[in-house]
Formats: structure tokens, C-alpha cells, sequence
């Protein structure tokens, strides 16, 4: 796999950067943003738009070749990709959507929040809400960053398999010929244990971040 995506291009420039360009001329900056509001009411709002739809050089360009073996194990190799991606985005976000109380601890849904001074205002639990879910998603993803052998964890002793000869036969599919057959059995040195419980919690963790990345895929913006 080789991935290039460059950076976005010409930064947009609408009434409110053209009424900030006053302050140069030592206009107050809420004068200005008072200027903007009037003109993001106006045809200069559309012409920006249309200029920034014209304009040249305004696409990310991106170049992006997938190789057969990427998608060998597709899970692995995204989570590569998507791991480093969701940590940065929570170290350098500006915002946070709205997520539902289902989908965090009961701590910190809306009804464990303080008292909030206007119906309007976002209360005190609503970015640690946004956290909680991305440190959620970024867990799910590392268990499957690397060699994705987090199941090694909950295996313990030795394995001694061996294969005992019963007392049934089955029809060769070519031949015909009657073959013996076997089933599988733990030998006298045989110490495996295998922590079923711890396991499956384990599981469930990861996909519920996997639940959460999808529910909120629209949301993961800076």
C-alpha cells in the first residue's frame, strides 16, 4: 500500500476574513466580526462560495495505490492506518459532537452533569463525553495494531494434542476405500487453560469501539 494526501489548498476566504482585514487599518475586532455578520447576509457570501468553487489548486491531491496483499488480513491493515489517526485527531481536536447517553458510562451522561445556566449551553460533561468515546475507538484499534495477538493474554500451560484412533470408519470421497478415523485428544502433559470469561469481556470491549467508530465515523473531524 503507498498513500500520499497533501495538504488542503487556499484557505477559504469569506465575509468574516474579508471584515477582519479592517483591523489593519485599526478596526475593533467586534466591530469587525459585527461587519461580517452583515456582509454573510449578503451577495458576497455567494461570490466568495463561487470563487472558492472555481478556484484552481483548491483539491487535496492524493495518490493512493492498494496492493493485493493489503487486504490479505484488511482488518490488521487498516487498523495501521486508523490507530495513529484517531490519536492524533484526540490530541488536536477543537470540538466535540454530541453523543448520545447510551453510549458512555452512566457518570458522565447528561443527568449527572451540573445544572446547566442556559437550555442552550453544552453541559460540563459534553466534550469529556466525546473523550471517553474516542479513547474508546483508539483502545479497539491499538488490540489490533502490530501483530493483533492480544487473544495470547488469556492462554496459559502447555498444549499436548493428540489424535486417538476410534472405532468408525469412513468412505474415501475418491476411493471409495473405508478409512479409520480419528478424534482429538488433550495428552498427560497437557496444561492449557484458557480464561473464557476474560476473553469474551475482552471481545465485547473492542466491539463496542468498533460500534462506536461507526456510529460516529461522520463526527471524527478536527
Amino acid at each position: 500500500m503507498r498513500v500520499k494526501i497533501g495538504k488542503y489548498k487556499n484557505g477559504w476566504t469569506g465575509p468574516y476574513q474579508i471584515a477582519d482585514w479592517l483591523k489593519l487599518v485599526g478596526v475593533g475586532e467586534d466591530r469587525c466580526e459585527a461587519i461580517g455578520d452583515r456582509l454573510n447576509k449578503t451577495w458576497v457570501r455567494t461570490f466568495c462560495e463561487w470563487i472558492e468553487k472555481h478556484k484552481p489548486g483548491r483539491h487535496q491531491q492524493m495518490k493512493i495505490q492498494i496492493d493485493p496483499w493489503d487486504t490479505w488480513n484488511m482488518s490488521g491493515t487498516l487498523a495501521q492506518i486508523i490507530a495513529p489517526m484517531l490519536r492524533q485527531l484526540r490530541k488536536e481536536k477543537h470540538g466535540a459532537p454530541a453523543v448520545d447517553d447510551e453510549d458512555v458510562p452512566e457518570y458522565l451522561r447528561s443527568a449527572s452533569a451540573p445544572a446547566k445556566k442556559n437550555e442552550w449551553d453544552a453541559d460540563q460533561n459534553h466534550f469529556l463525553c466525546w473523550d471517553w468515546v474516542l479513547d474508546e475507538m483508539i483502545w479497539a484499534f491499538e488490540q489490533e495494531e502490530g501483530d493483533g495477538n492480544w487473544e495470547d493474554q488469556y492462554h496459559s500451560g502447555e498444549l499436548d494434542i493428540q489424535w486417538k484412533e476410534i472405532d468408525h470408519e469412513s468412505p474415501d470421497v475418491k476411493s471409495g476405500d473405508k478409512e479409520p478415523m480419528y478424534e482429538m485428544i488433550h495428552g498427560p502433559k497437557d496444561t492449557h487453560v484458557f480464561d473464557r470469561t476474560s476473553y469474551e469481556n475482552h471481545l465485547n470491549r473492542i466491539k463496542t469501539g468498533f460500534r462506536l467508530f461507526g456510529k460516529y465515523y461522520l463526527s471524527l473531524w478536527d
